[in-house]
């Protein structure tokens, strides 16, 4: 007869200050993958294009990027800041998305899609799953000896 020597594990969840922090993070990539959406979806599907030209750099306290502007369909002309393109020239022109609703407010680069979206919520999950790790830990119980038959 053999001696064997056998594990017995359990899932135990144990508090985790990083399992906390993955969870913020993740609730904050998945608030973030919604506003996206909701935003692009709302360009894309009342949205009107127009030509915009640049006309300076914007620089923000959590943000940089340029500074367009550009003529509605209904004749106003609308001042709008994108952070999607950062590297322009002064009268470069750009064809623009926006949101006649909110035209200064809703103004994408035309041709962005839903990329931003996908990765916040590829985030989101990584997080989720992270944090389910760090909770959710494998916690060996005993070790026991037994004799094998053969």
């Amino acid at each position: 007869m053999r001696k064997v020597a056998v594990r017995r594990f359990k899932w135990r969840f144990r508090f985790q200050w990083a399992g906390v922090v993955c969870l913020t993070l993740a609730v904050l990539a998945g608030t973030y993958a919604a506003y996206e959406a909701r935003e692009t979806y709302l360009l894309r599907h009342r949205g009107e294009t127009a030509s915009a030209t640049v006309v300076g750099d914007h620089a923000g306290w959590d943000h940089t990027g340029i500074t367009l502007e550009f003529v509605t369909s209904s004749g106003n002309r609308v001042r709008g800041v994108t952070t999607r393109y950062q590297s322009a020239e002064v009268g470069d022109r750009f064809p623009v998305l926006y949101d006649p609703a909110k035209p200064s407010g809703r103004l994408q680069l035309y041709g962005t899609d839903y990329s931003w979206v996908g990765l916040a919520t590829g985030g989101a999950i990584a997080f989720l799953l992270l944090a389910g790790f760090v909770f959710f830990r494998e916690e060996q119980l005993e070790e026991t000896d037994f004799l094998q038959p053969f």
